[in-house]
């Protein structure tokens, strides 16, 4: 099929120019001094939909950010960046129309890409997978293929601090509907046979936290509900502690804290705030989103995932910052579970990027009803195949599954 082009724009297009040049920017929301780099991301974004590909691109201002400490800098929120492909003025109504959500700040740190595993930061969070929709964007321009949905895309670039402004965003856009719920909702016979069906063990996650010690759960299934289903709590960083190896008995007089709670059906967001609150901590918070992982839209994913994989794909309890309530709302990464996404070492692997960018077209195709079923793989080895350590990473069925976030 023509759409097998994708091999062929893989390295000269897609991976040296755009996913090069988007990495070059360090657009770290999170820093001050970095606020440019993540303005320049945005434009960069702007005019590939744009300049490149004709989609009719309008980026949206949201303001001013909160300082946090009267002698923090003024600054501007980045823009979030609305586009719509084919423009508005000639979409056809007889197209579904299918929003596409991603970010393009990051967090700290930075390297590059580097032959078959593509480093740095941003590659698998969320640059690359952003990128792979224009990517797949570009494959059906380049081989005269049209494209079977109205593509609306719409790019944050504050997700890594919180997504502020993003709210009043989408309250302005008539987008959000919040609801409010009371307590974690119970496990199901029916839920729990969906992780039964995942290849995960204890092995894969004691090497995944670089820690072999037996984790407080034995059972793979009760390790990934804890980590998916069920509320958690994760300290990201201690300030103003003694942190050398000399021992010592001084007491600081003031140390502070990083903490995040994870938010789960049907835990009221409203009393976790201020319950933290009343502790003596000024949080911010977004409340938990869920998915109905029968709907269509998941269908034209597994659809997607079969007709290139050959192999069904697995459903998970994956989070994400979303404010898109009552929403058809489905995560499809490309990405694979060693990807180390906000750690020292981020990268995504090259066939993953390329495969990943097939996937999405496909399923462009199937959500709207049109199969195309003309994908073929792109072959590799099997050289490093280890049935019982590495099927996930190997056959790339991380990069493919169709991630359940609620």
């Amino acid at each position: 099929m023509r759409l097998l082009r994708v091999d062929k724009l893989a390295d000269a297009e897609f991976i040296d120019k755009r996913l090069a040049t988007a990495i070059s920017h360090q657009s770290i929301s999170s820093e001050a001094n970095k606020r440019p780099d993540v303005v320049k991301m945005e434009k960069f974004l702007e005019v590939e939909l744009g300049s490149k590909f004709g989609a009719e691109v309008q980026p949206y201002c949201t303001g001013k950010q909160k300082k946090k400490q009267p002698t923090d800098p003024d600054l501007d929120l980045p823009p979030i960046l609305v586009a719509w492909y084919p423009p508005r003025n000639s979409a056809s109504n007889d197209k579904k129309p299918l929003l596409i959500y991603g970010h393009y700040d990051v967090q700290p740190e930075l390297t590059g890409p580097n032959g078959e595993r593509l480093y740095g930061r941003g590659s698998t969070d969320d640059k690359g997978p952003v990128l792979g929709w224009l990517n797949a964007l570009e494959a059906h321009k380049s081989a005269g293929v049209e494209i079977s949905v109205n593509l609306i895309f719409c790019f944050e670039g504050m997700e890594e601090s919180s997504s502020e402004g993003f709210t009043a965003f989408l309250e302005n856009m008539a987008m959000i509907s919040l609801k409010t719920w009371t307590e974690v909702e119970q496990l199901t016979g029916k839920e729990k046979a969906l992780y039964k069906k995942i290849c995960f063990k204890l092995k894969d996650f004691t090497d995944a936290i670089g820690d072999t010690k037996v984790p407080l759960y034995q059972d793979p299934i009760d390790i990934m509900m804890h980590r998916w289903r069920y509320p958690s709590l994760s300290i990201h960083g201690i300030n103003g502690a003694d942190a050398s190896d000399d021992p010592g008995t001084a007491i600081p007089n003031k140390v502070t804290g990083a903490f995040s709670i994870r938010t789960v059906p049907n835990m009221d967001s409203k009393t976790v705030n201020d319950t933290v609150t009343n502790i003596g901590v000024f949080p911010e918070h977004v409340p938990f989103w869920r998915a109905n992982y029968e709907e269509p839209n998941f269908a034209a994913a597994a659809k997607a995932t079969n007709e290139l994989y050959k192999t069904d794909p697995d459903y998970s309890r994956e989070g994400l910052q979303s404010l898109l309530d009552k929403k058809s709302l489905l995560l499809l990464p490309m990405g694979a579970a060693d990807d180390g996404p906000h750690g020292p070492n981020e990268k995504i692997d090259r066939r993953n990027d390329i495969e990943g960018t097939k996937l999405f077209g496909a399923y462009w195709h199937f959500f709207a009803g049109r199969i195309l079923r003309r994908y073929r793989r792109t072959p590799f080895s099997r050289r490093n195949y280890c049935p019982t350590q590495q099927p996930a990473r190997e056959w790339g069925i991380d990069e493919v599954q169709l991630k359940l976030s609620w």
